[in-house]
């Protein structure tokens, strides 16, 4: 990649480790258009993104710390969950809030995922 990368986790987003449920998934890929199309989830420890994606995931930071404010007196929780789509190969960012869902997509070429490391 000829970007600078960065992991996206230094966004300060959490993962969430529930599931992601089917419908907020339909939802998903109806928003996008991406009906019938292989979308799988990714893990964000090994993720990395693009600065432009990084500056984007800021702006959603502030909707998030918002949203997150109203999530704690409603007993909501705030989640960012990424999704790759195998035919098109982007990356699509979701970030589900007691307000709604923001997505942000990322062409092929602005994320990529680790390289695996084993000892």
């Amino acid at each position: 990649m000829t970007t600078r990368e960065s992991a996206v986790n230094a966004a300060g987003f959490a993962d969430i480790s529930d599931p992601f449920d089917q419908a907020s998934l339909d939802r998903i890929k109806a928003s996008l258009h991406l009906d019938g199309a292989a979308v799988n989830e990714l893990d964000f420890e090994d993720l990395y993104v693009s600065e432009s994606v990084l500056e984007s995931l800021r702006g959603l930071a502030g909707e998030a710390l918002q949203d997150a404010a109203r999530a704690r007196k409603s007993g909501s929780e705030t989640t960012l969950r990424a999704f790759w789509v195998e035919k098109s190969r982007s990356l699509i960012l979701c970030l589900k809030t007691p307000g709604g869902m923001r997505l942000l997509q990322a062409p092929e070429g602005h994320w990529r995922v680790k390289e695996s490391v084993t000892h």
